[in-house]
């Protein structure tokens, strides 16, 4: 359920203009960026308390996000763009437990949620601004949470 409704946001927010457009044709330096990625990804570099998270820039530079300080050895075995941030990953993601957990408390009012990594932050869809507080008191208060509104629908084919 947790990832059905992680991809359901994912998707809506591509679908409605959040993310960046991307064209129909896949170009070689978004190719050399996927494979970068991939190889950060078998390396488990997410389990790094410095890692923020990463994502294709308008350029189709792989851009990762650190928190404080990059160790030098990881910068030269990627050779990429950096950009220091605010959260890591891990703090993210356990965010994303955390809400994930506690998801039926919500009566409904939640329709998805998910990392952020571009923006290094939360986004929760809530079904009205008037349940942003209720949000904060029931689930949690992370200041990394950016809130949307509306509802996601299930469309069934």
């Amino acid at each position: 359920m947790k990832v059905y409704l992680l991809m359901l946001f994912i998707l809506l927010c591509f679908g409605c203009g959040f993310g960046h457009k991307k064209s129909e044709q896949q170009l070689p330096d978004q190719d050399n960026a996927l494979l970068l990625y991939q190889r950060m990804e078998s390396d488990s570099v997410f389990k790094f308390d410095f890692y923020g998270g990463a994502y294709v820039n308008n350029d189709n530079q792989l851009v990762v996000l650190y928190r404080n300080i990059l160790p030098e050895d990881f910068k030269s075995k990627y050779q990429t763009v950096y950009k220091n941030c605010k959260y890591s990953y891990k703090q993210l993601d356990s965010v994303v437990n955390l809400i994930s957990q506690k998801i039926p408390l919500t009566s409904g009012y939640v329709s998805g949620y998910g990392i952020n990594e571009m923006e290094n932050c939360i986004d929760v869809c809530i079904d009205s601004p008037c349940n942003e507080e209720k949000f904060k008191n029931e689930i949690t208060n992370f200041p990394a949470v950016r809130f949307s509104y509306g509802i996601i629908e299930i469309i069934d084919d």
